[in-house]
């Protein structure tokens, strides 16, 4: 590959799998983010302070440094904004009517429907007196959505009459667009599918189980991933309906609910799930690196198919108790362990826990694989027993 300049949108520690991927291969690496001091701004060869919404301003980056494409992983906004720049650019990309259909709730629920797929019942609220009125024909519980926020911020379920929601409670984490989603509430037994489209083709990669906070159904505590016989027609059916949408290539993350009809998608998503899904766990139970695949494709470079593997591996959240945390014991004994993909743990010695409130405020995290079902469980059993977290009294 010749040495040339290729902008990322967005410097978390997530989306820096890619940023090495490219440095690798010899390529001068741009990171444009708000936070100056995200992971990408030291790993990348220029960094631009630069918010991952400003699409004129990433245009003129781009233009300024010769930019051979633009590009965001494991983010519903940075893949939006990419798609603009690069329709504006006339560089290779996700086409922007295509991430459009990936990231807007009520386009999702028409595809669905005009597909003869299973889908929630449904209604695109614009006042409070819509809300009221579809609580009043379809009772309760229901859900309320903003039609394009990620990470559950503004998703309400709806248990009674008391709980009627206004509006603006949840249309506030719009991204340039009014009016929320209200819909029939399936239960949590919910799952999430991993995948890549390869030259049309959508192929599964992984499939989880989620469980939830005990007081927080919209907000995941473990994406346990396994294999199943019982998965066979979901994975059929869902590599179908992926490449019904037109998505030509691309990194995708989906989420289903269980129902007594079947699986029924909640939402799907053209980029990789976060929290180090796309980077590290999809590798990890599939052998395929979906990120290197997908900037393969994005750079015209080949693309070689070669025999999936079935791993196991769990995205566990930690609960940490809302108090001082007084000292931390066993980090490095688990950073130590062969199977631990990575571990995180967002408060230290002195800070006080907050609770969770959604899933950009979690307490931290760990990623674990191993070949059976059976080595996951006592990699995690492992991990419970070593970690000690001592609170002040």
């Amino acid at each position: 590959m010749d040495t040339k300049c290729i902008i990322e949108i967005g410097g978390a520690a997530s989306q820096c799998h890619a940023v090495e991927i490219l440095k690798s291969w010899g390529y001068y690496v741009i990171v444009v983010d708000l936070d100056d001091k995200c992971a990408g701004s030291v790993l990348a060869d220029k960094f631009y302070n630069v918010s991952t919404s400003d699409v004129d301003s990433i245009v003129d980056i781009a233009k300024k440094e010769n930019a051979c494409a633009v590009f965001s992983v494991q983010s519903d906004l940075g893949m939006m904004t990419a798609a603009r720049v690069s329709e504006i650019l006339g560089l290779k990309g996700t086409p922007l009517e295509i991430v459009e259909l990936f990231t807007n709730k009520s386009r999702m629920r028409d595809f669905l429907k005009n597909n003869g797929y299973l889908y929630p019942e449904y209604r695109m609220c614009y006042s409070d007196e819509d809300i009221k009125e579809f609580a009043e024909n379809n009772g309760y519980p229901f859900v309320i959505k903003p039609l394009n926020s990620q990470g559950s911020r503004g998703v309400k379920i709806i248990e009674n009459e008391d709980m009627l929601p206004r509006l603006e409670n949840s249309e506030q984490y719009n991204r340039g667009i009014n009016g929320v989603i209200v819909e029939d509430y399936l239960g949590n037994e919910e799952y999430t599918v991993e995948g890549i489209v390869i030259e049309g083709k959508h192929y599964t990669l992984g499939i989880s189980q989620k469980t939830h906070y005990e007081n927080l159904n919209c907000v995941s505590k473990e994406l346990y991933y396994s294999w199943s016989p019982e998965y066979d027609e979901l994975i059929s059916s869902h590599n179908h309906l992926i490449e019904l949408t037109g998505l030509p290539f691309g990194i995708t993350h989906s989420e289903y609910i269980k129902s007594k009809k079947g699986f029924i998608l909640v939402e799907f998503a053209a980029r990789g799930g976060g929290s180090m899904i796309a980077s590290h766990v999809v590798p990890a139970i599939s052998g395929w690196d979906v990120e290197e695949i997908y900037l393969r494709e994005l750079l015209d470079e080949e693309v070689i198919i070669k025999k999936q593997e079935h791993n196991y591996s769990v995205l566990k959240f930690l609960e940490l108790e809302e108090r001082i945390i007084g000292r931390i014991e066993g980090i490095d004994d688990i950073l130590a362990m062969e199977s631990i993909l990575h571990f995180e743990l967002h408060y230290g010695v002195g800070d006080k826990v907050q609770p969770v409130l959604n899933d950009t405020n979690r307490h931290g995290f760990y990623i674990a694989w191993a070949k059976s079902a059976e080595e996951l469980h006592e990699v995690m059993n492992k991990v419970e027993k070593i970690l000690k977290v001592i609170y002040k009294e």
